[in-house]
């Protein structure tokens, strides 16, 4: 044990480098926020797929033969496939950056959630 004088300075004692924060430890206590923002940004991904196919299905379908319905892409012609690929190019800027995005923060938060938590802490 080491003997402090009176006569020096009261210090702080350094916090122990062991110790994690508290909202850190909170976080990776419960995973439940982690999960349900991870399944919204899927679904977010899942939507703006979505919207994309139906906007560049939408540029497609102008000029479309008698015998092409939009529902039963067996039924496309070459000519439609490539306005539908022409369309879907168009689009790429107004929907790719927001699927990009998404992914990176999927990505991230399941780099959180391979981190080991307090119960795996615990049984070790």
């Amino acid at each position: 044990m080491t003997h402090l004088s009176l006569a020096a300075p009261a210090r702080d004692a350094p916090p122990h480098a062991s110790t994690p924060p508290a909202d850190f430890t909170a976080l990776l206590g419960d995973r439940s926020r982690l999960r349900s923002a991870l399944e919204n940004k899927r679904i977010s991904i899942t939507m703006l797929e979505s919207d994309w196919v139906a906007a560049a299905e939408a540029d497609a379908a102008v000029g479309r033969g008698r015998t092409v319905r939009m529902d039963d892409r067996e039924t496309w012609d070459r000519p439609t496939w490539d306005r539908y690929l022409a369309a879907a190019s168009k689009y790429e800027p107004d929907y790719m950056p927001r699927i990009k995005r998404l992914l990176g923060e999927i990505d991230n938060l399941l780099k959180l959630l391979a981190l080991p938590s307090e119960a795996t802490a615990r049984a070790a």
